[in-house]
């Protein structure tokens, strides 16, 4: 039997992913839901608008605070790991 490379396992599970689990972003969910009260119980009034769509946020400004999120929560809620992890990353580039 062929042996699977990473790439084609991600194939097959990313889909299925993307099927199955939720969505679990405040801003996504809160869209949706002004969404679905403009349409369904008023027929279309702009009362009902999430944060976000009044908001816009730069793409750029989005892509920083996505790429350094993770960063900044590892660093306050574990110490050590963060320490730990930089130390390992300082050590292997000399």
């Amino acid at each position: 039997m062929p042996e699977l490379g990473s790439f084609q396992v991600m194939g097959v599970y990313m889909p299925i992913i993307y099927l199955v689990l939720c969505e679990t972003r405040a801003t996504v969910i809160l869209r949706r839901k002004a969404h679905r009260y403009r349409h369904t119980l008023t027929g279309f009034s702009a009362r009902f608008t999430s944060r976000s769509e009044v908001e816009k946020v730069k793409i750029s400004v989005a892509i920083q605070q996505s790429l350094m999120r993770p960063i900044s929560e590892r660093d306050v809620t574990s110490p050590p790991l963060a320490l730990t992890t930089q130390h390992s990353c300082s050590s292997s580039l000399s």
